[in-house]
């Protein structure tokens, strides 16, 4: 058995004699701050468990900041010479036992066959044992350098020398907080003395919540949260308690169709209203159980809890010390999330440290606007409060700006529907933008009664975040699929190529895959049905986005103009978005009345684009 396996047997015992010798390390862990001599005591050369015969490690050597270790290149040395001996015994005890298999084979041809195989094999393996070196150096030197490795040692900072910028250009997390797009609203609403606890609010209290709720998009929807202020219409009566007249708003609306309270809820207006109502009670809690002496942070942060969270989770925070501190509402504020949470305890950290970071920042973006008191309206201005008057009366959305001259379009209107709308199917396809809930299409298709598909089963043709060339592939997919037959609809929009400048660095390659997306778009929507009208869009300014760098303008240009030109004769017409929507004085970016969040416009900057689709179409 061993005769016939005997090879086998051999390397195998070599490994493990070869790979034991690796265990060798007694690790010491080394945290604190030291100095070299400390470091040089408390590093040892390697005590290997397993000897090898001529291994000595030389002394670690820890100097000018400079950590240098050859005990690996040693070690890997002593193994190659160790295994050449063994190689070489190996090879000898053959010889031998092969010589005196061949001396006593009696002249037999089959034994001196395997001793001549035996020895010959012997010596190959010997040979390139030992010229292995040679092979390694051949193929490539670096493989038998065996270099020292030399580590830098990490040099400590005392604390006190560690500076945290803390100025509102760093606690902000987005360019959006310093938008004055709502301010007035933010201000009109801080003026409004809430019943529960006869205070007003600092208006930059309310802009610091709605920027963190919504990054100031008064369509962001999350779940059924909607809004600036991220209101659930389901509790829209409760809030609205001591304000009757908002209250009967609310109550027409959330009896209505999902459209209908989208609408109400959508509206700032409408919205900031329903915020003062929920705030009304939980400010007065605060009021009743910490005072009105709090750090303006820490009142930030509980009113928000109770926004956030609910009246029940804002007592429990008050209750396990949320109105001592900063810190001990933070903690108060995760305790609550970590035992309520159902999961493992991986989850519960999750969520507990999300909200502990949403108080967190209320407070910071509160006093990075200047807030020093909650309750002080003194910088609120002496714009009426609204609630105080019926809600029918108040302009929910911001006024219209005549435009200037040399372009762009004044804000307002309505959608000019016409009764051929009704008997046209549009397919439209396109980014945010046209996904929103007052974009241009909704508005056709909610105002007009024109169809309007903007995706197919398991497939969204218009989705936040879409590049064109996502575009493109959904689009194809869609009609590989036999989910979309073009030759059903009389039109085709597409409204794309912000994502892609925005998320590609390279602004050449950006430009290029989008005009090759859209181009293919253009292309495959009028080979699937010739007679199909393509309208497509520019792209609209966004030079007041958090996001927006100076080169992106002259991408746009390029794209835009392109658009309009080149592409002109792979499409049927285009809107021009850009140009309808800029600001006359600096046509980087949205005039003020359709200004969102920088790059996302009013419902009033849709119309705009409803009423010029409807002239294409």
């Amino acid at each position: 058995m061993f005769r016939r396996y005997r090879s086998a047997t051999l390397l195998v015992c070599l490994g493990l004699l070869l790979v034991g010798g690796l265990f060798f390390y007694d690790v010491t862990p080394l945290f604190a701050q030291l100095t070299d001599n400390e470091i040089e005591k408390l590093i040892r050369t390697p005590d290997t468990k397993v000897g090898i015969p001529g291994l000595s490690f030389s002394e670690i050597d820890v100097s000018n900041g400079q950590l240098r270790v050859s005990t690996i290149g040693e070690y890997l040395g002593a193994i190659y010479r160790y295994g050449i001996a063994i190689v070489g015994l190996i090879a000898m005890i053959v010889l031998i036992i092969s010589g005196i298999q061949w001396s006593t084979s009696l002249g037999n041809q089959t034994t001196i066959a395997s001793a001549k195989k035996r020895i010959v094999t012997a010596v190959i393996g010997v040979a390139l044992a030992v010229s292995s070196y040679t092979i390694l150096y051949t193929i490539n030197p670096e493989l038998v350098l065996l270099r020292s490795l030399s580590l830098e040692v990490a040099q400590p900072i005392a604390l006190e020398k560690v500076q945290i910028d803390t100025s509102p250009s760093r606690i902000q997390t987005s360019g959006g907080l310093k938008s004055s797009t709502y301010d007035e609203l933010f201000k009109a609403f801080g003026n409004c003395t809430m019943p529960k606890n006869g205070e007003k609010l600092d208006w930059r209290f309310i802009k610091a919540l709605a920027y963190k709720e919504s990054a100031f998009i008064n369509t962001a929807k999350t779940g059924p949260h909607l809004g600036l202020f991220q209101i659930n219409p389901r509790w829209c009566n409760t809030m609205l308690a001591d304000y009757p007249a908002w209250q009967a708003v609310c109550t027409a609306d959330t009896n209505a169709s999902k459209e209908s309270v989208q609408r109400v809820f959508f509206d700032p207006g409408f919205n900031a209203a329903a915020f003062i109502g929920s705030t009304n009670t939980h400010a007065s809690t605060v009021k009743r159980r910490c005072g009105t002496s709090l750090n303006p942070q820490l009142h930030a942060m509980l009113i928000y809890t109770g926004h956030n969270s609910g009246g029940g989770a804002l007592s429990k925070v008050i209750s396990n010390g949320g109105c001592e501190s900063v810190e001990k509402a933070q903690q108060a504020v995760y305790n609550y999330w970590y035992a309520l949470v159902k999961g493992d305890d991986a989850k519960k950290q999750k969520i507990g440290s999300t909200r502990r970071k949403s108080i967190t920042q209320v407070g910071e973006f509160a006093v990075s606007l200047g807030m020093n008191k909650l309750h002080d309206a003194s910088t609120n201005g002496s714009i009426a409060c609204p609630m105080d008057g019926d809600p029918s009366a108040y302009k929910f959305s911001a006024p219209a700006t005549s435009s200037g001259s040399g372009g762009g379009t004044t804000a307002g209107g309505s959608v000019n529907c016409t009764p051929a709308l009704s008997s046209m199917k549009v397919v439209s396809i396109g980014d945010s933008i046209t996904a929103d809930a007052r974009s241009y299409t909704r508005q056709l298709k909610g105002k007009c009664g024109l169809s309007v598909t903007m995706g197919v089963p398991g497939i969204l043709l218009a989705e936040k975040n879409q590049q064109t060339r996502t575009m493109r592939s959904r689009f194809f997919q869609a009609i590989d699929d036999g989910k979309l037959d073009l030759k059903k609809f009389t039109h085709l929009t597409i409204m794309g190529g912000a994502n892609d400048l925005l998320a590609r660095p390279n602004q050449e390659v950006a430009i290029r895959d989008a005009k090759a997306s859209l181009q293919a778009v253009y292309q495959r929507a009028k080979q699937e049905n010739p007679n199909i009208k393509v309208i497509a869009f520019t792209v609209s300014p966004w030079g007041d986005y958090t996001f927006y760098k100076s080169e992106h303008d002259a991408s746009l240009q390029a794209l835009n103009s392109w658009i309009r030109t080149t592409a002109s004769s792979l499409h049927d017409g285009h809107v021009d978005a850009f140009d309808l929507l800029k600001d006359p004085g600096n046509p980087t970016k949205l005039q003020s009345s359709f200004k969102g969040d920088g790059i996302h416009f009013t419902g009033a900057g849709h119309t705009i684009l409803a009423n010029a689709l409807i002239q294409k179409l």
